[in-house]
Parts: structure tokens; C-alpha cells; sequence
């Protein structure tokens, strides 16, 4: 079936070599046609439901103990989706800003510590950057077997939090990497949470929408500086002078990735309800300036994370 006809489809993190969360059931939901039966087939198990009137889908499988080369079929009487070599072992998600983001090929022993990154027992999920001003069903993302070269441009802190939870576990480890330097917290929580608290709808979600509606104007003024200052370094190296200061780019009014429920939308939701057994966090740095308001925020947005997935309070080491 052509790529244009196709109606049976599962998110991104649905892929080849992914891992499944053990001892936890197993979610797997995607799309179809309204009302059009789905069978999903996971080594000896099979589940089967019905698209809803939107065409959407969802079932929970049986959990299972690690292990490994598991093959899935998702099919309906039109179509046929299948996923191989995947594993069952422990799945961690790893967000923040740049201290997350950093790759391994960055720091320190890096050459060394990529040399050693064959193992197959550990995965790896890049989301890439994006953002939107509404929760989203998908991002854009694959599975990799971890190895010298994936690991490289892996965040650092989860390849080497992966590695040492092999050692230590003798299992398949997963990483879901979904960070954006220099982001702030509100940006990666739920916009109806921060919503329903009243100091933070109007000093972050009220705020924020007014940057948003700004943006056009903000922008136009940023890049009238930046050209004119192009003009005026151009002019100080002809004439052997010092370059002119660059003009300063304000996140908070410039950046989208920093509003509001923008990354949760883009970042997070999409994820969700994938079975993980928890997460780690590395940010606050872009929160400095309004630190009183970050030990409210912070769990606030953890509590948020823990509730859309339904996990109960899965760990959330920061």
C-alpha cells in the first residue's frame, strides 16, 4: 500500500529496536480507520480492539519479564505494521535543558567513552526539537542500537546513567532523550496544570501568551538590530576598528520553546502513555531568575508528568 493511502499507523516511538518496559503492561495505541478492528501481536500474546469514531486505538498488553528478539504486528484486514528486534528491560526518560542535552562526544574522555559503547542491550531515542502551542499525538524520533557512533551524539547523562544501570541490572536499558538547552520548566508542563493554579496562570500562562502574541513585533525589531549591527561590525573590521556589541537575545520575549506548555505539547505528550520506569532531570539554570517561584513549579511539574502517565509516582531523579 502507498505511503499516501496508508490510514494504520503508530507513533514514532513505536519502532525496530525499541525497548518495552518490564513488569509494567504494556500500552500500544495508534490510528485507523473509525470503527475498523486492529489485532496487535507481541511474541505469543495477542490483544485486538476497535478504532474509535476518531480513529483512534489503544490496548494494553500483558506485561512481561526482560528478554529479548520480540517481533510485533499490528494489522487491520488492509494493513500490516511489524516491528523486530525488540527488547524488554528498564525505560528511562531523560529531559531538561542543556546540561541533559549535552552530547557525549562533548565531554571529557569522550573519545574513550564512545570506544566503548557497543552493547546492544542498550537503546537509545532521540525526540527532536520542536514545539507547538497544543499537545501532540507524535514527534519525530527512531530507535537505535547503542554503538560507538549513536552513542556519540547521545545526551551524555543518559548513555552513562544507561551504562551504569546495565552493570548493574543485567538487563535491556532504554533512554527516551527529549531536552532543549536553555528551556525553562514552565515550558515542559502541561498548560491546563499551570492553568489551574492562580498565581501561575497569570504570571506564566497569561504572560506567556501575551510573548507569543508579541512575536511578530518583538521579532521584527531583534532583526532590524541585527541588521544594522551587521552593517556597523562590517564597517568597524574595514576601517581596523572593534567589532560593535551584538545585540542580546531575549528569550523570554524571543523564543517559542520558551512558553508556556510549548515543549510539554511537542516534547512530552506525544511519549504518552508509553510504560517507562521513570525520569531523570537536568535544568533549573533558565529558572534562576524567578527561583522563589521554581519550588512550586518544579513538583508541580513532576506531579503533572506522574498524572497524564498514570503510573502512579514513578521516580523522577533530578
Amino acid at each position: 500500500m502507498s505511503e499516501e493511502k496508508r490510514v494504520l499507523t503508530l507513533p514514532s516511538i513505536f519502532g525496530d529496536h525499541m525497548v518495552l518496559q518490564q513488569g509494567r503492561p504494556i500500552p500500544v495505541w495508534g490510528k485507523a480507520n473509525p470503527g475498523e478492528p486492529v489485532a496487535i501481536t507481541l511474541g505469543d500474546t495477542t490483544a485486538q480492539t476497535v478504532a474509535d469514531a476518531d480513529g483512534n486505538w489503544r490496548v494494553k498488553l500483558p506485561k512481561r519479564t526482560p528478554g529479548n528478539a520480540l517481533h510485533m504486528a499490528v494489522q487491520t484486514a488492509q494493513e500490516k505494521l511489524e516491528y523486530n528486534d525488540i527488547l524488554v528491560g528498564e525505560v528511562w526518560l531523560a529531559s531538561g535543558q542543556s546540561n541533559m542535552e549535552w552530547s557525549l562526544k562533548d565531554t571529557d574522555h569522550a573519545e574513550e567513552d564512545a570506544a566503548a559503547a557497543t552493547n546492544s542491550d542498550i537503546r537509545l531515542f532521540h525526540a527532536q526539537l520542536k514545539t507547538a502551542d497544543a499537545p501532540q499525538d507524535d514527534l519525530q524520533g527512531q530507535w537505535a542500537v547503542c554503538t560507538p557512533e549513536t552513542a556519540a551524539d547521545f545526551s551524555a547523562v543518559g548513555y552513562l546513567f544507561a551504562q551504569e544501570l546495565h552493570k548493574s541490572l543485567k538487563c535491556p536499558i532504554a533512554i527516551i532523550h527529549s531536552s532543549w538547552g536553555g528551556t525553562p520548566a514552565e515550558a515542559w508542563t502541561g498548560r491546563a496544570t499551570l492553568e489551574a493554579d492562580p498565581e501561575f496562570k497569570k504570571t506564566i500562562v497569561e504572560a506567556s501568551d501575551k510573548v507569543v502574541a508579541n512575536f511578530p513585533k518583538a521579532r521584527a525589531v531583534y532583526e532590524e538590530a541585527l541588521t544594522q549591527w551587521q552593517q556597523a561590525a562590517e564597517q568597524a573590521k574595514a576601517n581596523g576598528q572593534p567589532e560593535p556589541p551584538q545585540p542580546a537575545y531575549d528569550h523570554v520575549t524571543l523564543a517559542d520553546q520558551w512558553q508556556a506548555g510549548r515543549l510539554y505539547n511537542a516534547m512530552i505528550h506525544p511519549l504518552i502513555p508509553y510504560a517507562i520506569q521513570g525520569a531523570i532531570w537536568y535544568q533549573g539554570e533558565s529558572n534562576a531568575w524567578h527561583a522563589w517561584q521554581y519550588r512550586r513549579l518544579f513538583p508541580m511539574m513532576i506531579q503533572d508528568w506522574r498524572e497524564a502517565w498514570g503510573q502512579g509516582d514513578f521516580p523522577f531523579y533530578f
